[in-house]
């Protein structure tokens, strides 16, 4: 028997552990991996979809696996992780560090943040990819792109062709009110003027995924599931309800 010693720290040992795994995985399911994006806030914005799918098999099915959603500056990347297995967390980071390193080849520091508060699932890693070596403006996470305004009169295109061009979407605030319908989906949802009757919950059942409680933050959290919903009550004609995937 041999009895190796190592100067690792338990965290530092976990980070390794996670990092070789994402190796592994990357080895066997390479093509499926690299498919869900090519940078990485494209990858980290769809690995819920693919824990979802996963989890659906009945291998998987008595395991609930971590949710995340992800929000960005320039070379620093934000993923809010919700898991109830905190002790993982420096593996997770493992993971998240192979991933910047080992499929986009991007050299950067991954920081974890755990909750403060007891209970709670909400935690935080913090990719920060800055280089003080160049002083070039592009954002290394993310593929070259414009930005894009937040003032509605720079929009290309009114609200009137929008609304006719997607018929059957529809937009909340961050009360979770509805401010806006497609044409079509305005057939089967009345909105009088009354602020409770605004509310999204009031006309759609969220049949997939279940969200409790539902919130804004809950429900980006889930920013890039595939959701399906249904009318709560008849439409003005008095048809029967409709469900719909998004």
């Amino acid at each position: 028997m041999h009895l190796y010693i190592s100067d690792r720290t338990i965290d530092e040992t976990m980070r390794c552990l996670g990092e070789e795994y994402f190796k592994l995985c990357l080895f066997e399911y390479g093509s499926a991996i690299r498919m869900m994006g090519s940078n990485m806030i494209e990858f980290f914005s769809n690995l819920d979809g693919l824990q979802t799918y996963i989890s659906s098999s009945d291998k998987f099915k008595s395991q609930i696996p971590p949710s995340s959603r992800c929000e960005y500056q320039h070379n620093k990347l934000t993923v809010h992780f919700y898991t109830s297995r905190s002790n993982m967390l420096e593996y997770y980071a493992g993971i998240v560090h192979g991933i910047s390193h080992h499929l986009f080849a991007k050299e950067s520091s991954v920081s974890v943040t755990r909750s403060n508060t007891p209970g709670s699932l909400h935690n935080f890693f913090t990719i920060d990819a800055s280089d003080d070596r160049t002083s070039s403006q592009n954002c290394t996470l993310c593929s070259p792109q414009e930005y894009i305004s937040e003032i509605p009169s720079d929009s290309k295109i009114g609200t009137g062709t929008f609304c006719k061009t997607f018929p059957f979407h529809f937009v909340v605030d961050k009360n979770l009110d509805i401010i806006q319908l497609g044409e079509a989906l305005a057939k089967h949802v009345t909105i009088t003027g009354s602020k409770s009757d605004r509310r999204v919950t009031s006309h759609f059942e969220f049949v997939r995924p279940t969200i409790e409680p539902f919130t804004y933050s809950a429900l980006l959290s889930h920013v890039n599931f595939m959701f399906t919903l249904r009318t709560k009550v008849c439409d003005r004609h008095g048809k029967a309800q409709v469900s719909y995937q998004y």
